[in-house]
């Protein structure tokens, strides 16, 4: 908390602790979930009529982003059914600072940004298996769905021919 936001009464049972003691107790309480008790203890010795200006209550915030966060599990969630990583300085994360795994595999690979048109396409269609060698770059959505729609073709036994655009519109990896 930032100081001098407002007055907490100075509780005479505990000795002030040292910004190092503070440190030591926040990383062993990091994920740690408090119990109602807790809540209520913490709500209690804060006064009633507290009111925190917008300045304080953004630099609040802001200090309990990302890794500053006691939830912080490294930066990575799943999200209907796809990994996010948190990559807040990324051109095209969310407005969470997430971008999507297999998004920055296949970008790494081909060592340039993805367009917001080129599609990822997982091809044992297991979203959590970001492997180079699982995933294929269209580069329009029409040429994934015409993907999609030769591959059905496939397992029904259906044979199709497909022009020359299809050949160049894969890019698969390795």
């Amino acid at each position: 908390m930032p100081k001098g936001i407002y007055d907490r009464a100075k509780s005479k049972t505990r000795s002030p602790q040292s910004e190092k003691a503070k440190i030591k107790i926040g990383i062993a309480n990091k994920g740690k979930k408090r119990t109602p008790e807790q809540i209520q203890r913490i709500k209690d010795s804060l006064p009633k009529n507290r009111k925190l200006s917008k300045k304080h209550r953004i630099k609040i915030t802001e200090s309990l982003k990302g890794k500053q966060s006691r939830n912080w599990k490294g930066g990575s969630q799943i999200s209907n059914g796809y990994r996010l990583i948190y990559k807040p300085d990324h051109p095209y994360c969310n407005g969470r600072g997430y971008i999507l795994e297999h998004r920055l595999i296949a970008e790494k690979y081909l060592k340039r940004y993805l367009l917001s048109t080129e599609i990822v396409h997982h091809v044992n269609e297991n979203t959590l298996d970001n492997r180079v060698e699982n995933l294929i770059v269209f580069t329009g959505i029409g040429y994934h769905i015409a993907f999609h729609k030769f591959q059905k073709c496939l397992k029904n036994g259906i044979s199709l021919y497909l022009g020359p655009p299809l050949v160049f519109c894969v890019k698969n990896m390795p």
